[in-house]
């Protein structure tokens, strides 16, 4: 009943019990609340017995349905579904998890074959030149360089150190 009554709370009430009742009737006091509690606890004790002896068949009729409950919501999706469709019967789900072991079992052994075999081309900083095969509008094939795009990018670069070359300055503006 005051299982969360800590030592400290215990003794702040000592203290106050103390000051307020003084030191010679706070022994006999302490006896009175503990007699009180103790008259409380059997009448709550006589009385959930008499409940349950009256009630007790029709309570736990009515209990069975939330203990149901209960256990289907700690079950999860898996065991709802074993249990309701196929009357828990789970031999019908092992052929599923002897399929996924084998699939994990396979997956594991191609990835330890791509460790042991040949290994995978690392990527470097620099492109590679690559020739373009297939040919250009007028019949010639190119070099990648040779992109116009680039060369045109180059030709438009400007200094913009030198303000004679800045375009779009405010003095455009005004």
């Amino acid at each position: 009943m005051f299982s969360n009554v800590g030592w400290g709370e215990i003794l702040v009430l000592l203290i106050v019990g103390l000051l307020l009742i003084g030191p010679e009737r706070l022994p006999g006091l302490i006896k009175e609340v503990q007699a009180v509690l103790l008259a409380v606890r059997n009448a709550v004790t006589q009385a959930r017995e008499q409940l349950d002896g009256e009630l007790g068949e029709d309570f736990r009729e009515f209990s069975k349905p939330l203990k149901e409950l209960n256990n289907v919501r700690q079950m999860g999706a898996r065991g709802f579904i074993t249990k309701t469709l196929l009357d828990g019967d789970e031999s019908f789900l092992t052929p599923f998890d002897e399929t996924k072991k084998e699939l994990q079992d396979t997956a594991n052994s191609l990835k330890t074959r791509g460790r042991g075999g040949v290994a995978p081309k690392k990527a470097t900083a620099e492109p590679e030149r690559v020739e373009i095969t297939q040919q250009a509008e007028f019949g010639e094939s190119r070099l990648q360089d040779d992109i116009p795009v680039q060369q045109a990018g180059g030709e438009v670069t400007q200094d913009l150190t030198d303000p004679k070359q800045q375009s779009g300055a405010w003095d455009d503006v005004i």
